[in-house]
């Protein structure tokens, strides 16, 4: 072992890439775009550090994340929006504080119980089980659509896929940490993480790997940029969109049932979209928070998170995922802000004043992203998502969140993948 090429700088990437560095390891860190980070980008919007991607640290005590951003001097801050959230119905309006208790209890208790009791977990999607589900339900104040659209809205932003599609087994964590399901966040976003756990490493910034040639003698990496990089091994960090999308040519080419692990496990949408304005009216409203059960299309913006809580500034953010991604991702910028600006104004009652700063996301047509976060897709098992994380022959690793069953679709399941493979790498 003298040369780790890592391909990919997000936080797979670069806590590999510290591991090795730390231990002596001469590593190289190859990122196509010109920045670290990955699906961890923090922007500036108004002068207020905004997280377009993973914003969280979900379930922060003993989570290993908590220890790194410690050791890092990255301070966490509580970052849980539901004790406060409102919930609203498009023809109920608010509802009260009872019914929306009622519903939060049966995404975090009763349906789930309701999965494990009925052992139809590997048979069905979570939209058939939520059906079968919400039939059965009498909820005193809450109607069967209200609480399908609450379930269906919690299960995709889990997954990040369509209820359709994914499958009513557990798609993401098979290891629960404790603390806040929501979790903390990192002060600055997670750009200052990345920047401390990246400070010493070796990275090379707009380098777009073409393709990996791997065998017992050692890996050659061509780039977009230039001659081939050599070196003994090769960590690649890609998401699993990227590789969905057969961007990185492998010779020899990997097994074909790795190529079916990848075409079977989900990889989800998830955009969203960004408004600053002169004044918090949302919060003077009464409504820190919003959680849309039933927009004016049925599915669409699930989340209106307001920032002002956080110390971010009068910023909020309109959250849309799986089969209601559409309501930020269709259109122009200016579609998609008329269409949240039309919906607070049914949800207040009164014009919404226009943003003075606007961002909206667009990982899905990120081609070095093609999308959110992996998934148990109908069809795939958690198998599938280990077998990801499986070297290919002596030299060709791979970390990422979509490696690993135990932490799948989380920032800290991301960075254990690449401790993971370091750890292989070194042999301990």
């Amino acid at each position: 072992m003298t040369r780790v090429i890592v391909v990919g700088g997000g936080m797979a990437g670069v806590s590999a890439a510290r591991a090795l560095t730390d231990a002596g390891v001469a590593c190289v860190v190859l990122e196509a775009r010109d920045r670290l980070g990955g699906r961890l980008h923090t922007v500036d919007v108004g002068g207020a550090p905004v997280d377009l991607g993973g914003s969280w640290v979900h379930t922060p005590v003993g989570n290993p994340l908590t220890a790194v951003a410690e050791r890092h001097g990255v301070a966490l801050r509580p970052g849980s929006f539901l004790e406060r959230a409102v919930v609203w119905d498009r023809d109920a309006g608010v509802l009260g504080a009872a019914a929306a208790e009622r519903l939060l209890g049966s995404v975090a208790e009763d349906f789930p119980a309701w999965v494990e009791a009925s052992g139809l977990a590997a048979q069905m999607s979570v939209a058939e089980g939520i059906e079968r589900f919400a039939a059965q339900q009498r909820l005193p104040g809450v109607t069967t659509d209200q609480l399908r659209a609450h379930l269906r809205t919690f299960a995709e932003a889990d997954a990040s896929g369509p209820a359709e599609d994914v499958s009513l087994l557990p798609s993401s964590a098979a290891v629960e940490y404790d603390g806040d399901p929501i979790g903390d966040l990192p002060v600055g976003g997670y750009r200052a993480l990345i920047g401390r756990i990246a400070e010493p490493l070796d990275v090379r910034r707009g380098t777009e790997v073409l393709a990996i040639e791997h065998g017992p003698d050692g890996v050659s990496v061509q780039t977009a940029a230039g001659p081939p990089e050599a070196g003994t091994h090769a960590i690649v960090t890609v998401p699993l969109g990227v590789l969905k999308a057969r961007a990185i040519r492998f010779a020899p080419d990997l097994p074909a049932g790795r190529w079916s692990a990848i075409d079977r496990v989900g990889f989800g949408r998830f955009e969203k979209l960004v408004l600053r304005f002169d004044e918090p009216f949302w919060t003077q409203a009464g409504l820190p928070h919003v959680l849309p059960l039933r927009t004016v299309d049925g599915q669409g913006i699930a989340l209106l998170l307001g920032l002002d809580g956080f110390g971010a500034g009068p910023v909020l953010v309109a959250f849309a995922f799986g089969s209601g991604v559409s309501a930020v991702a269709a259109g122009s910028e200016h579609d998609a802000v008329a269409r949240v600006l039309a919906l607070l104004r049914r949800i207040i009652g009164s014009a919404p004043p226009e943003p003075t700063d606007v961002v909206r996301t667009g990982w899905s047509d990120d081609p070095f992203a093609r999308g959110a976060y992996s998934y148990v897709a109908v069809g795939a098992d958690r198998a599938d998502l280990d077998l990801l994380g499986d070297p290919v022959g002596e030299r060709l690793l791979f970390a990422g969140e979509h490696t690993t069953s135990a932490r799948a679709g989380y920032a800290d399941g991301a960075m254990d993948s690449g401790l993971r493979e370091a750890a292989r790498i070194l042999g301990r």
